[in-house]
């Protein structure tokens, strides 16, 4: 309640996000006895979590517990997509914040930024080339698994880039 205190003294607007991922009982009682708390201080809260007994992310249908996850409690790049661009649309249609991004520092920060995501999405992109590949048994180099991880790299990744 500390928190929360705090941000109404400094007229802060919160929002509370529960990022997507599967949770037990205990977890699920966890996130609902904050929910309610929020709810009653009239402050946002995003549940994207999933139980073991919801068939799909209320937020978030279209997140898929198979393909979208790289474990229980951490999507892959695929779910990370999804989760952004549904937040992000929230974010836009919410709350109204101030463009930076052509301010130098902020601009350098981003565009440094944005090099350092695309070799990590790369990097993950040419893994699952070569896994996909491996799974079917066939032989791939690194100059297909490259071609391919770039040809799919830019269809999805572009839509991250405002």
């Amino acid at each position: 309640y500390d928190l929360l205190a705090y941000a109404k003294e400094k007229d802060l607007q919160l929002l509370f996000v529960d990022t997507p991922q599967q949770k037990d009982e205990h977890q699920v009682s966890t996130a609902n006895t904050i929910g309610k708390i929020l709810a009653e201080e009239g402050v946002p809260y995003l549940n994207y979590c999933l139980t073991d007994d919801q068939a799909n992310f209320s937020l978030i249908p279209e997140l898929d517990r198979k393909t979208d996850f790289y474990n229980s409690g951490h999507v892959n790049y695929y779910g990370a997509e999804k989760f952004t661009a549904h937040l992000a649309k929230y974010l836009k249609e919410n709350y109204n914040f101030e463009d930076h991004r052509q301010e130098a520092k902020v601009k350098e920060d981003w565009d440094g930024m944005y090099d350092r995501i695309k070799n990590t999405v790369e990097k993950f992109e040419l893994d699952a080339a070569k896994k996909a590949a491996k799974a079917k048994g066939d032989a791939v180099d690194n100059t297909i698994a490259q071609i391919i991880c770039n040809f799919l790299l830019f269809i999805p990744f572009s839509s991250l880039v405002y």
